[in-house]
């Protein structure tokens, strides 16, 4: 009976202990934010959503690809011109730092019977990575997606890219009457 006891305990002990790294593990500060406000052309506000977890509401600091910072927890910038912007952000919490980064790709103003698009890329690096796109231009009607022969039919879609490699994403909308088409190459590393 005391060998039944001792073995009984020393197995609850051995889970309890388990069960308490593991709880640990899971308090380690995890970088994660996603973005709002990219589907207008710049110049443009962008407000970014914090979903980190482990950390302190005053413990994180942005750098949005463009020369400007933030120490907000939830900031909304201002891009005042067009291109490719690598958005970093960076966390501290008790158990530790964390930074995760990620794509944004602004366009400038089409004129009114040019397609246009933005996207926003889950990661800078690694793969499967996705990636939302979302038109721009409000005049645009009939909207057709081709990423690499996938398609979608509405002004906004979210793809996953499941390789490294070059992707060429096609969007073509009616204006004016006449069909227009932008292409942008997403790379995936």
């Amino acid at each position: 009976m005391k060998v039944i006891t001792a073995v009984l305990f020393g197995t609850l002990f051995f889970l309890t202990s388990c069960s308490n790294r593991d709880q640990q593990v899971d308090k380690k500060a995890k970088a994660s934010f996603s973005a709002d406000g990219y589907d207008k052309a710049t110049p443009c506000n962008v407000t970014f959503i914090n979903n980190s977890s482990n950390v302190g509401s005053t413990e994180c600091t942005w750098d949005f690809g463009d020369g400007g910072t933030s120490n907000e927890f939830n900031p909304t910038h201002t891009y005042s011109t067009w291109g490719y912007f690598t958005v970093t952000l960076k966390v501290n919490g008790v158990n530790g730092r964390d930074s995760v980064c990620k794509i944004l790709s602004l366009s400038q103003a089409p004129p009114v019977n040019k397609t246009a698009f933005n996207y926003y890329q889950e990661k800078c690096s690694g793969y499967p990575v996705g990636v939302s796109l979302r038109g721009i231009n409000p005049l645009s009607t009939s909207p057709v997606w081709d990423v690499n022969g996938l398609q979608g039919l509405s002004s906004d879609l979210i793809v996953s890219l499941p390789s490294p490699g070059d992707y060429t994403v096609k969007f073509s909308t009616i204006l004016g009457g006449v069909r227009d088409t932008a292409i942008k190459i997403i790379r995936v590393q």
